[in-house]
């Protein structure tokens, strides 16, 4: 004579939560060494919960950080990112008893790095020097470009010049002024 004993849990799915995990940076641009944030939070309400930031790394992803939710189930992790590229993260919330694993959306974060131009060879124009500094206002500025513009009587004279940037500049920081 057997005896079986059995468990059947039986879930209403039209009852069942549905959770979602949302990840955003604050700015998906930013420059090496400076802070890029990336937030979200669950729905409905997971609170300390764990989280894990991943990098993708070639065809893996690799957790990177990780931090429990808060009491209103959201979360934030800062990042200070050491080269110059184009980064794909994401948040994994892994599974538990009370939810199934989470994964957020994959968000891109974009890091430059500034590129003076007097390290880059000029093209054409002709006339703009590197001075290796000038001062403006009593303040040195090292790293500037020299251009000269000249009119007096009949005869005018401006400065030019172009470099090439291979496509790899989408911002330009100057500033300009007149040389004590």
């Amino acid at each position: 004579v057997g005896c079986v004993l059995a468990s059947v849990t039986v879930v209403n799915p039209a009852s069942a939560a549905t959770y979602t995990l949302t990840a955003a940076f604050s700015d998906s641009r930013v420059s090496v060494g400076h802070k890029a944030r990336i937030s979200g939070s669950v729905t409905p309400r997971a609170a300390n919960q764990d989280v894990r930031l991943q990098l993708r790394s070639g065809r893996r992803w690799e957790t990177v950080k990780a931090k429990t939710t808060t009491a209103e189930s959201t979360y934030s992790f800062k990042i200070y990112p050491a080269k110059a590229g184009i980064y794909r993260y994401r948040v994994v919330m892994p599974s538990t008893a009370k939810h199934p694993r989470l994964v957020s959306p994959v968000r891109k974060l974009k890091v430059f790095r500034w590129v003076y131009l007097d390290s880059r060879n000029e093209i054409s124009g002709g006339g703009i020097g590197y001075s290796g500094g000038e001062r403006i206002n009593g303040a040195l500025y090292l790293h500037t470009l020299d251009g000269y513009i000249y009119s007096g009587g009949d005869v005018g004279y401006e400065t030019s010049g172009e470099y090439n940037l291979y496509r790899q500049c989408d911002r330009f920081k100057a500033t300009v002024g007149l040389t004590d």
